[in-house]
């Protein structure tokens, strides 16, 4: 089984449990930390329910229930928390649980990977008839190991891996070592039981059975500290399994249901949704012709859509697996760029299309991801609605659209392919900011999403400017959608679960290279201006003066040759994100050096890989698999031919 923690199929797996419960006639309403879910409008409020509880993939749900008891007496709160089996909780659902008496909650793991804090609230009415039958099954009990221990155990497993994959090394480590005690625990208990005694008085020189398994986790990074939490887990769960057997000879193991969710989480941390760089387009379409040889169609596809990227009329959406391109999306901005677009794409319209997953990577939730990346996306850059063309016969994408909300029939109409090909497609939209038609998109936006996103807007309107003001010279560049977008998208990826002010670390990549846009300041000096420069804008905006100063601090060591300077967290995570987004644009830095710069393919070669060793090393070592490849196809070049076109920078 091959378990999938997308933000949708997590919402489908909470409505299938609140079924569950609403199943139960005692239920008189449930609730997801504030909002109350009732069965009348449990459509409407679960929706709202969940996206005020989500976090990540690693969320876990606090879910609890409003149980309406007998006046009477007849079942007590304490006799009914026992029968966590009537929600559906049970060996074979449950990977682990253990409960919390003082909160009255159950914390529980659920083999499909989804987590609750699962608490109860209990009224007292008169004329409620409950009776709670004796469960199916009887439950054997070894007195010398709970069963609760058990459950225990593989609930804490779960939880040491979600601290281990938000980084929290502190609190993962204790539980990872806990439960390599735990194990031990076990063992002694076992010898105890052989030997008759629990006077520990000889030692036996026993073989310790986490240790066999120690340094063997299959899943591995760059970061030691993480694999060394990592081998304790792993150890502890086939440990654990391997002993539980003793006490328990019908017990049937849990390990592979512990790394059924282990490969899920991991497949999330290696996996990132982004904007596709020049350098990625192309490689994706280079892939896309070699899976469809013979084929003219996908050349002239890849012909359009890197012209239309390059004229910013295209967003092409990625989803990278460990530095493998494995799904993409692409969002159409120009009308005339899309077929029976009249009467579809007025104001605030985008079109979507391009929507592909490689075929050994689809169903397990990666497109998903980045459907949701993109739509939010979209909608921080405006848009009001998207649309979308389906094959009339196509009834399977149909209903994933509708599920998505594309629900509302716009029209049908023929699209033709370069070869000739005609097919019927339906069209459908769904809003991307829900309520009442706006009368200034922006504004809202603006309002929403507060300095960042005027820090945004100026960022892009000073791009588009230069650019319009160098057209046709050596210096024409569009800052924004050139190097800009792929530093906020790295700062924001990097950012997400860290302990950092988040707000500092996005305007401080907004505006870290801002002195770029004006010709007439000294290019080498950039981070000094641009620290200034941020400043005063930041301050005609009345930002709070002791956080300009860190965003000013940030801009002004980001540079490597102010490396020595950086005392905080922010400024090391802008400086990476930075190093990153070189190699997603390393084509423009070809252009800076000869167009701006001067110099020759041989000197323009040693520049930019020059400028990658710099940014390469100032990307942490957890991080540096996602530019790998391209760091060592530059550096291994021996001429500029070996990785782009010379000839594309001189039209």
């Amino acid at each position: 089984m091959t378990i999938e923690l997308s933000k949708e199929n997590m919402e489908k797996v909470l409505n299938a449990f609140l079924d569950r419960i609403f199943a139960l006639p005692e239920i008189e309403s449930a609730k997801v930390r504030d909002v109350i879910i009732s069965r009348e409008d449990k459509e409407i409020t679960a929706r709202k329910a969940f996206e005020a509880g989500w976090h990540d993939s690693y969320s876990d749900v606090d879910l609890s229930v409003k149980v309406r008891l007998p006046k009477d007496g007849s079942v007590s709160p304490e006799a009914y928390v026992k029968r966590i089996d009537r929600f559906g909780v049970t060996k074979e659902s449950a990977l682990g649980y253990c409960f919390v008496p003082e909160n009255c909650m159950y914390r529980i793991i659920f083999k499909n990977g989804m987590r609750y804090d699962f608490g109860f609230e209990f009224v007292f009415v008169d004329g409620a008839a409950l009776t709670l039958e004796e469960p199916s099954g009887v439950k054997k009990v070894n007195p010398n190991w709970p069963m609760e221990n058990i459950d225990r155990f593989w609930f804490v497993q779960i939880q040491a891996l979600v601290k281990l994959y938000r980084k929290d090394y502190l609190i993962s480590s204790h539980l990872a070592n806990v439960n390599c005690n735990e194990t031990l625990v076990m063992q002694m208990v076992l010898r105890d039981l052989q030997y008759g005694t629990n006077h520990h008085r000889y030692g036996h020189s026993e073989e310790l059975e986490y240790v066999k398994y120690l340094n063997k986790a299959p899943f591995q990074t760059e970061d030691l500290t993480f694999n060394r939490i990592a081998d304790h887990l792993y150890a502890a769960a086939l440990a654990y399994d391997q002993l539980a057997i003793s006490f328990y000879p019908e017990y049937q193991s849990r390990g592979n249901d512990f790394m059924e969710i282990w490969d899920c989480y991991h497949r999330a941390k290696g996996y990132v949704c982004k904007i596709a760089s020049a350098e990625e387009l192309n490689r994706k379409w280079d892939y896309e012709i070699a899976q469809n040889p013979g084929d003219g169609n996908w050349l002239i596809w890849k012909e359009e859509a890197v012209e239309n990227f390059k004229k910013g009329v295209s967003i092409p959406y990625y989803g990278i697996l460990n530095g493998t391109i494995i799904c993409e999306a692409t969002a159409v901005t120009d009308p005339q760029c899309v077929q029976n677009s009249e009467g579809m794409m007025e104001k605030g319209t985008v079109y979507l299309c391009a929507f592909r997953t490689n075929a050994e990577y689809q169903e397990q939730g990666y497109f998903s991801k980045l459907k949701d990346f993109m739509l939010e996306d979209l909608r921080k850059r405006g848009f009001t609605k998207a649309i979308l063309g389906v094959a009339v016969a196509d009834d399977w994408h149909q209903k994933m659209y509708e599920h998505w909300g594309f629900t509302e029939y716009l029209k049908t109409g023929e699209e033709t392919y370069p070869d000739g090909t005609i097919i019927d497609v339906e069209y459908y939209s769904k809003k991307l900011i829900q309520g009442e038609p706006h009368t200034d998109v922006l504004d809202q936006i603006l309002h929403e999403n507060g300095i960042v996103e005027k820090m945004r807007q100026e960022i892009i309107r000073r791009s588009d400017l230069f650019e319009a003001q160098t057209k046709g010279t050596k210096d024409e560049y569009n800052l924004y959608r050139e190097h800009v977008q792929y530093v906020y998208e790295y700062a924001v990826m990097l950012s997400k679960d860290a302990d950092i002010d988040k707000e500092i670390v996005e305007l401080s990549a907004l505006l870290h290279d801002i002195s770029m846009t004006d010709a007439s300041l000294d290019r080498s000096k950039h981070n000094e201006y641009g620290s200034a420069m941020a400043e005063q804008l930041l301050r005609e905006q009345h930002y709070p003066e002791e956080k300009l100063q860190l965003v000013a601090k940030c801009i002004l060591n980001h540079s490597s040759k102010r490396a020595q300077y950086r005392t905080t967290r922010e400024e090391d995570l802008l400086a990476c994100a930075d190093g990153l987004a070189h190699f997603d644009a390393y084509k423009s830095l070809y252009s800076l050096a000869h167009k701006v710069m001067g110099l020759d393919d041989e000197q323009s070669l040693k520049f930019i890989q020059d400028k990658l060793t710099k940014d390469y090393a100032e990307i942490s070592e957890e991080l540096k698999y996602l530019v790998r490849d391209v760091y060592a196809r530059v550096m291994e070049a021996k001429t500029i031919q070996e990785i782009l076109d010379p000839s594309e920078f001189d039209q």
